[in-house]
């Protein structure tokens, strides 16, 4: 049965936005599932943006990186579960970005909310990052 929620929520105001295409989403799934890695982090020195497939909790594993957009000046790594990933449809989507208060360990850790808007406009996703692997100052 279809349950049909009567809350909405908030959307924050957008910090950053880029485009990922389906190519990009597949080649990094396809070297994640390769490493045999659980994670998949799109990150950024301030200059590029890549997507990364890597294990996150053992420094010294390989890793994939695909550019995927010029950067905005903001450094960053956001860190999402594979099977986030994987549960995306297939096609182009914008990646817009978010801040939210995220709470961790009883304190507050700020956290971007992504959304994933396909290109089409007829999907939309939010998925939560790794707190333990995203690091965000923006």
């Amino acid at each position: 049965a279809l349950k049909l929620l009567d809350k909405f929520m908030e959307i924050p105001p957008t910090v950053m936005s880029f485009k990922i295409t389906q190519n990009q989403i597949s080649e990094t799934l396809r070297a994640a599932s390769a490493l045999s890695v659980g994670f998949v982090g799109i990150i950024s020195d301030g200059s590029a943006i890549w997507a990364v497939a890597k294990d996150y909790s053992n420094t010294s594993s390989n890793e994939y990186t695909t550019q995927i957009s010029a950067g905005n000046g903001t450094p960053f790594e956001f860190v999402f579960g594979i099977d986030s990933w994987r549960a995306i449809l297939p096609g182009d989507y914008t990646l817009n970005l978010t801040k939210r208060e995220h709470k961790e360990n009883g304190g507050k850790k700020k956290l971007p909310l992504p959304q994933f808007l396909s290109a089409k406009g007829n999907l939309f996703y939010l998925i939560a990052l790794n707190s333990t692997y995203t690091k965000f100052e923006g």
